[in-house]
């Protein structure tokens, strides 16, 4: 998968199978708060160019997240219906970034095997 920096975001993207994927240290784990989401579930902030990149190819986006070692996943659709129906913008310095619940991500382990 060819890599590119969408802001200094690194990620790698196939085009075939339109997925993305990048890696993240840790998710933003006062987001709720900060927010004022109802429930005070960890956001994961993404920048405004990875949104963008990812709602134009129409890419499913893989996450890996290092503090948690276990990768998520979220398709752009269920993206682009969170970001229409609720406000998750989150400035820090001179970036904004689009903060989405961990709890819309789903969970993916491509090592585990059904018993």
């Amino acid at each position: 998968m060819p890599e590119i920096f969408l802001n200094g975001q690194r990620v790698r993207h196939n085009p075939e199978s339109k997925i993305l994927v990048t890696t993240i240290e840790k998710p933003f784990m006062s987001a709720g708060k900060k927010l004022g989401w109802r429930w005070k579930s960890p956001g994961i902030g993404l920048n405004l160019k990875v949104v963008q990149f990812l709602l134009t190819t129409k890419s499913t986006l893989i996450l890996y997240i290092d503090s948690y070692n276990c990768n998520y996943f979220l398709k752009h659709d269920h993206l682009l219906d969170y970001l229409r129906n609720n406000d998750c913008d989150y400035k820090i310095r001179d970036t904004v970034l689009k903060v989405i619940p961990i709890d819309l991500f789903t969970t993916f382990n491509p090592h585990t095997v059904a018993t």
